[in-house]
């Protein structure tokens, strides 16, 4: 599958190393609206439908997918450790899962291990959504400016000599616009983010078990 043409040109001048031309801190509640693309995902598939995700701290999430009529699932996952509800709102039934550590935190990566080639750097894989600009900036990762059919844009690079993560944003001090996750061969995923906010108050009702749902309760272990 082909990018759209504005993340395409966006690549193209990472690659080449083109000149072109935040995020508060994490106990703040972040609501993103995030679209993936991926040469490895069919044009038009489900994996490329945006999912609403909300963060608050190392303990709160929640991630709403849309309906997928191939699968029948109309997924909800909230967290709020040591809980976890695993719901389909297509059906009314969920499972509910309790974290044998009560001390259990929420991690949320970008690119989980278990799903990526082997190889793929464990410190790539750190990171995580609605702390991307953390984990760029612990690297001390510097800002480059950059021109896009978008306006002046900035981004910062990080990786190894196989893989490259790429942030871009519309400031030094704006939220994530994109994440690239690049390799020898070209792009491997790229995160559009088609929203990013930070919440003025934390809202915990969103991190409460969804009511009216039947459950099953399963072990986490």
């Amino acid at each position: 599958m082909t990018p759209n043409p504005v993340i395409r040109w966006i690549a193209v001048c990472l690659l080449l190393g083109i000149p072109l031309i935040a995020q508060p801190s994490p106990e703040r509640q972040v609501r993103m609206v995030v679209k993936a693309t991926s040469p490895r995902f069919p044009k038009g598939s489900f994996a490329e439908k945006p999912k609403v995700i909300h963060r608050l701290g190392d303990r709160f999430a929640r991630i709403e997918e849309e309906s997928n009529p191939d699968t029948k699932l109309h997924l909800l996952i909230v967290c709020k450790a040591p809980d976890t509800w695993m719901v389909n709102r297509a059906d009314g039934t969920g499972k509910h899962l309790v974290d044998p550590d009560p001390k259990g935190e929420v991690r949320f990566p970008m690119f989980p291990k278990e799903g990526m080639p082997v190889g793929f750097p464990p410190s790539l894989a750190n990171l995580e959504f609605g702390r991307e600009v953390q984990y760029f900036d612990s690297f001390k990762a510097p800002y480059t400016p950059m021109k896009t059919p978008m306006g002046e844009m900035v981004k910062q690079v990080l990786g190894t000599e196989d893989w490259t993560l790429i942030l871009v944003r519309k400031e030094e001090k704006g939220v994530p616009a994109f994440l690239f996750l690049m390799n020898k061969e070209g792009i491997f995923t790229v995160y559009e983010y088609l929203e990013f906010q930070f919440l003025p108050s934390p809202d915990l009702k969103l991190f409460e078990a969804p009511a009216e749902i039947r459950y099953a309760e399963q072990s986490a272990s």
